[in-house]
């Protein structure tokens, strides 16, 4: 169970996986790693993601004794989640699992989104990092915030009308993606990984 000096003043998604996985000091870990030290950036929110959603994959390799070589829980989490693979190659690893026994539905259902971490920082953790420190980590940050109040307007909106029987729907998420286009070469960017990466291709 988790320590109740770290435990979150929520219920949102984040802290109740953390709490289901017994991830103890997780929340402090991810205060510190996003904020970083004086003078320095820290970890931007994706990084962030992918680091607890690795921690979720390893609990339930652990879970179904698996072997947990160097290196495979990252090579594992990348399959699954990286949208350029192909199809296929992300079927053939979750049939790899679940044949060695792990849950891969489960584990991925747990799986957070580099939005759900950030409002778990700001809303429920009260994280904020120094606003003069200039950073590509920063401006990441500049830029989800401004997605995640899109998103935060789009999903009261929804729900409003499905609440006042206007719109017909289910559960849903909603995401918000900024795309940048380089006047130089007309290359569509999404915006978090223009800045990752440092640039537009065409500029190398």
């Amino acid at each position: 169970m988790e320590d109740s000096a770290d435990a979150p003043p929520c219920r949102c998604k984040v802290g109740t996986v953390a709490t289901e996985y017994g991830f103890d000091g997780i929340h402090s870990e991810l205060v510190e790693r996003w904020v970083g030290d004086r003078g320095e950036s820290g970890t931007s929110v994706r990084s962030l993601a992918d680091r607890f959603n690795q921690r979720i994959l390893r609990a339930e390799l652990r879970a179904a004794d698996v072997d947990l070589v160097e290196g495979r829980v990252e090579n594992l989490h990348s399959l699954l989640t990286d949208k350029n693979r192909l199809e296929a190659v992300q079927l053939e690893a979750k049939s790899s699992l679940e044949r060695e026994g792990v849950n891969v539905e489960k584990a991925m259902d747990k799986f957070c989104s580099h939005q759900t971490i950030y409002r778990h920082l700001r809303n429920c953790l009260d994280a904020e990092k120094e606003k003069n420190v200039l950073s590509k980590e920063h401006e990441l940050d500049r830029v989800g915030s401004i997605q995640h109040r899109t998103e935060a307007v789009v999903e009261d909106s929804i729900k409003r009308l499905r609440d006042g029987n206007k719109l017909d729907i289910g559960e849903f998420e909603v995401l918000v993606n900024v795309r940048v286009t380089c006047e130089s070469c007309g290359t569509l960017h999404d915006s978090i990984d223009l800045i990752e990466r440092g640039g537009c291709d065409c500029r190398r």
